[in-house]
């Protein structure tokens, strides 16, 4: 989450500075770029969001009234013998009203995944670059700094 995001962010700029060091930008840049990429990802998806859920509400909207008229009409269309034509145009609002729902669905279900899999690859990248300067000695990194990094993240 943000939140998350933000605490490991502050832990990153602090724990160098308590020990008297620099922060270094290889702890820094993943994060921050995390960060950019989410928030650049929603905003440019914001649009397609908001006409999805739009579509979809039009839809429904669309049904209902179908609906409606059909209780009102019902007498007439039993008396003039319209009852197949009224349930295929029924169908097909609800097979409208079932795509539009189910594009929505899509398009919530790819947006939960994507900040999670975006966190992996900056986890994944930071446990190479980090285990690299681990095992090399270069950059200050200590074992409980690197696994205190990868269990907030």
């Amino acid at each position: 989450s943000a939140g998350e995001l933000m605490m490991v962010l502050v832990f990153q700029l602090a724990y160098p500075v308590i020990r008297g060091h620099s922060p270094p930008w290889y702890r820094i840049v993943p994060l921050v770029a995390l960060m950019l990429i989410s928030t650049s990802f929603m905003i440019l998806r914001t649009r397609f969001i908001t006409w999805v859920e739009f579509n979809r509400k039009q839809q429904q909207t669309a049904l209902l009234g179908f609906v409606s008229f059909i209780v009102k009409q019902s007498r007439i269309i039993a008396d003039y013998n319209r009852r197949t034509p009224c349930i295929a145009d029924y169908e097909a609002h609800v097979a409208a009203y079932n795509g539009a729902d189910m594009l929505k669905l899509q398009v919530v279900l790819n947006n939960s995944y994507f900040c999670p899999w975006v966190a992996l690859v900056c986890i994944g990248i930071y446990m190479y670059i980090g285990g690299e300067m681990l095992i090399s000695g270069a950059g200050g990194i200590t074992l409980g700094l690197f696994l205190a990094n990868i269990a907030i993240m």
